[in-house]
């Protein structure tokens, strides 16, 4: 437990040692048992924490980078899902291993600049970065700064320094380009299936018929369905269950998707219906079972790994093959490559405003933007429907 709050004569006091020196200080937060008092001892407890419980608490000289980055791990945890965790610590990995002696106010714009061509040129231990990842990266490590201006452990103008640093443009940088998510390619997702356990089937078609994210299909409840009607269920990841910034939002469950998970309604419907646990069961070997218990369900990078291991087993590198790492790149598909399909489909079938509504977007520009992808006959309905294309 924390120091607590003392009354001293009517006025709320809390002491706190120095965790290095030992030193002790107490300070006043005003008049005791008010919510002033409780607001000041709050904010002081915060910073406390953040600056690794080190006195004093009116200046932000001798706060190393190291000690910053520690008290932003603190308060970020529980905050993100562990795949933007792990995004996050890698940035804060690089800096603390290049700078974290530093005092933070002394890290500036040239840092920054250094940090990021250590990034082109090295990514993470030699794993290269793209262009785009950098600049995410790099806006991560503006927000270690940003929150220490929050919490008065770092001075505003070295923030406001920092933002002078610009993102990297393409045909300026070394750093390669990322491909873009794509349409799914039905003969490779439809030749991979026969090699999947029941339960990353299930996902794939439900998936493909709803137009759900990879981390909402795995994360299926029967306690999160609403039986609509005999033809339409909803699934809604209630608000508060994933470590989320969006809103929850309804996904539609046709009458395929509900034909594909009605066989796993069969159990406590506050349990994951998609399990691993169930998938070793039934998988013969389609899922490797190592030394770990399997988790209650996949998260998206699992889900991800059993569809590229039957993407390996339904097209196996052939012996003649000069380049296999390119012929494995050729025939592996991710699921998010599904979500785009599904709301292609939706688009030619309906209109962009109805893909932007099963999609989950507030508007319609970053659907039409990202996730529709006009294959031919897309353009074939346009020449159809354009009399002045077609005749004279």
């Amino acid at each position: 437990m924390g120091p607590k709050i003392l009354n001293r004569n009517g006025r709320a006091r809390v002491t706190l040692t120095d965790s290095v020196t030992g030193a002790r200080r107490e300070y006043a937060l005003g008049q005791y048992g008010t919510a002033t008092a409780e607001a000041k001892y709050f904010a002081l407890m915060t910073r406390y924490a953040a600056m690794g419980r080190r006195l004093p608490m009116d200046s932000t000289a001798g706060m190393s980078v190291a000690q910053l980055i520690d008290g932003y791990w603190t308060q970020a945890k529980p905050k993100y899902q562990d795949k933007h965790l792990a995004t996050i610590k890698s940035a804060l990995k690089l800096l603390n291993r290049h700078y974290g002696d530093i005092d933070a106010d002394a890290f500036g714009p040239l840092r920054l600049q250094e940090l990021r061509q250590i990034m082109v040129v090295d990514g993470l231990d030699g794993r290269q970065w793209s262009r785009g990842y950098i600049n995410a990266q790099i806006n991560r490590t503006r927000a270690v700064f940003a929150w220490g201006v929050s919490m008065q452990i770092v001075r505003p103008d070295t923030l406001t320094a920092l933002k002078t640093v610009g993102p990297l443009k393409p045909g300026q940088t070394t750093a390669h380009e990322t491909e873009p998510v794509g349409s799914a390619d039905l003969e490779l997702v439809e030749g991979s299936i026969p090699f999947m356990p029941a339960q990353i089937r299930t996902a794939v078609e439900i998936q493909l018929v709803s137009g759900a994210r990879p981390g909402e299909v795995v994360r299926i409840k029967e306690a999160w369905i609403t039986k609509h009607s005999d033809d339409l269920w909803i699934f809604t990841i209630p608000k508060g269950e994933a470590k989320v910034r969006t809103k929850p939002r309804p996904i539609p469950l046709g009458p395929r998707a509900i034909k594909a998970i009605t066989p796993f309604m069969d159990r406590d419907p506050d349990r994951f219906l998609l399990s691993p646990a169930e998938s070793l069961e039934d998988s013969m070997g389609y899922v490797r079972s190592g030394k770990r218990a399997p988790r209650d369900r996949y998260d998206s990078q699992t889900y991800r790994e059993a569809i590229h291991r039957a993407c390996d087993k339904a097209f196996p590198v052939p012996d003649s093959s000069d380049d296999p790492k390119s012929w494995i790149k050729r025939h592996r598909w991710n699921p998010n490559e599904l979500r785009h399909w599904a709301l292609s489909e939706i688009e030619f079938a309906t209109d962009d405003k109805s893909a932007a509504t099963v999609a989950g977007h507030s508007g319609h520009k970053i659907t039409n933007e990202v996730y529709i992808h006009r294959a031919a006959r897309s353009l074939q309905k346009i020449v159809d429907q354009c009399a002045f294309m077609r005749e004279s």
